[in-house]
């Protein structure tokens, strides 16, 4: 079962560097996030994955049901960005000027 999760997970590296990537070059501030908020509804939607959008102003809610009963997982992400100029130069950099995520794996 884990080389399974393993081969899955590597199957989708390079879409997962590619999505980190764009939202950070692309960060929105509090309250502001709503191309990130459809960004993600249509990652869902791609996935047929049910979502709820526009909860609390931009939030999206996903339920994704497992094979068999057992505990509940709930995950919780930020989108917002802060009002700080991100001076990296890298792949990642922020593209909006005065806005970026500054997520503590951002650093470098």
């Amino acid at each position: 079962m884990m080389e399974s999760f393993a081969y899955r997970l590597a199957s989708v590296f390079s879409d997962m560097v590619s999505w980190r990537r764009y939202l950070h070059q692309n960060p929105e501030l509090s309250f502001q996030e709503e191309k990130t908020a459809a960004w993600i509804s249509a990652r869902l939607r791609d996935w047929g994955v049910p979502f709820r959008n526009h909860v609390a102003g931009h939030g999206v809610f996903a339920e994704v049901n497992g094979f068999a009963a057992g505990p509940t997982v709930v995950l919780r992400a930020d989108m917002d960005a802060l009002p700080i100029q991100d001076a990296k130069q890298c792949a990642y950099a922020s593209k909006v000027s005065g806005v970026m995520h500054a997520c503590g794996h951002a650093v470098g």
